[in-house]
């Protein structure tokens, strides 16, 4: 069976690289979640459509994980938000 991903466009207000955006969300999604919602969402980063310079960045997660991703994100002590939500990543 294939598995639904959603993409979201993250806002971050913090001077970021692909490490350390990647380290926010898991450290984000570990502190709301604990290790099961961090496997859950298993976020991962789409570099072809992130935009570091800008910190905007798009993150690939499990449909099923969307809510509890966007809640540890917006809870976490770096300021991040989602902009835009889709169902593949060529519409983010």
């Amino acid at each position: 069976m294939r598995e639904n991903y959603r993409y979201l466009a993250v806002k971050i207000d913090a001077e970021i690289d692909r490490d350390k955006a990647s380290n926010l969300f898991r450290e984000a999604l570990k502190a709301y979640a604990g290790e099961k919602g961090l496997i859950r969402a298993d976020p991962k980063l789409i570099d072809s459509e992130s935009d570091y310079s800008n910190s905007e960045v798009v993150v690939r997660i499990n449909r099923e994980a969307e809510d509890v991703f966007r809640a540890a994100i917006v809870l976490s002590e770096i300021k991040m938000y989602t902009i835009r939500v889709s169902g593949s990543s060529s519409s983010v």
